[in-house]
């Protein structure tokens, strides 16, 4: 599973928001929208890392380190989908956690939300391979001095 394949399915619930599953209500659709289109981010910011040669652990801190860790990343693109996939991070609890919440079980808010996913993942898909090192001499930088052991070196966790 890839975060471009999440980002695709999050469209796909979104076009589907019409006509929602027997039980369910187009708030739910919506929600659901939200809720794949950050992971379909948060998993590609997870692959560029890997290709950078980090491995993202299973922890509880993993969410918030890979924001950090793109937010130190040096790199213009990098650092606007980290921005990006906090702002979705926000929405994706909200979703999940605030069933009162009548602003976020909307369509305008599920489009917004997988619009901006979409977009964050156009920017990394776009980043040049001479960037690459800047990209992971940040993050390297961000998780020695963080001490993170959410985000290591491959082979070196």
């Amino acid at each position: 599973m890839t975060g471009r394949e999440l980002l695709a399915f999050a469209r796909d619930i979104l076009a589907r928001a019409d006509a929602p599953p027997v039980g369910t209500t187009a708030n739910v659709v919506y929600r659901s929208a939200i809720n794949r289109a950050y992971y379909g981010l948060f998993t590609a910011c997870v692959e560029l890392l890997n290709r950078i040669g980090f491995e993202v652990n299973n922890s509880s801190t993993a969410h918030a380190h890979v924001q950090q860790a793109l937010n130190n990343a040096r790199q213009a693109d990098a650092v606007d989908a980290s921005s990006r996939l906090r702002a979705l991070s926000i929405d994706r609890r909200r979703a999940d956690y605030a069933p009162a919440d009548p602003h976020i079980g909307t369509r305008a808010t599920a489009e917004q939300c997988v619009a901006s996913a979409e977009d964050a993942l156009a920017l990394l898909e776009g980043i040049a391979v001479a960037d690459l090192g800047a990209i992971a001499s940040g993050v390297l930088n961000w998780a020695t001095l963080a001490g993170s052991t959410t985000i290591t070196r491959k082979g070196k966790a």
